[in-house]
């Protein structure tokens, strides 16, 4: 069994080591390798699903939300003839605006708790 200041597998590991620290090379490999990595990330295509997977949970509820809220002001005037339709399809609007905001901060919340318990 080989001592430990000898070993000659630590020893060979140790000179590879000073060898590579020496190497003048490495900071230029290093740019070009990150400049490549950039240069490889802009030339993949734009994609709005790609963009709309980004968005936060939160503001895509909002969105659904703010949706629907359009739909139901538009339609319930349609529906229902009266004085108090406006008001109380503004209300809606704004109550499934916040429904979809909380819905989708859950969601948020949800996928938080699924990344932590991995």
């Amino acid at each position: 069994m080989p001592s430990g200041n000898y070993d000659p597998d630590r020893l060979r590991r140790l000179k590879e080591q000073q060898i590579e620290d020496r190497d003048p090379h490495k900071k230029t490999r290093k740019l070009h390798r990150t400049i490549a990595e950039k240069h490889r990330r802009a030339q993949t295509p734009f994609s709005i699903g790609r963009l709309w997977g980004e968005v936060p949970q939160r503001w895509r509820g909002l969105f659904f939300g703010a949706l629907l809220g359009v739909v139901v002001v538009v339609v319930l005037p349609m529906v229902l003839p009266s004085k108090w339709t406006m008001p109380c399809a503004a209300g809606a609007f704004l109550f499934l605006l916040v429904l979809g905001f909380l819905v989708g901060r859950g969601l948020d919340a949800r996928d938080d708790l699924k990344d932590l318990m991995r």
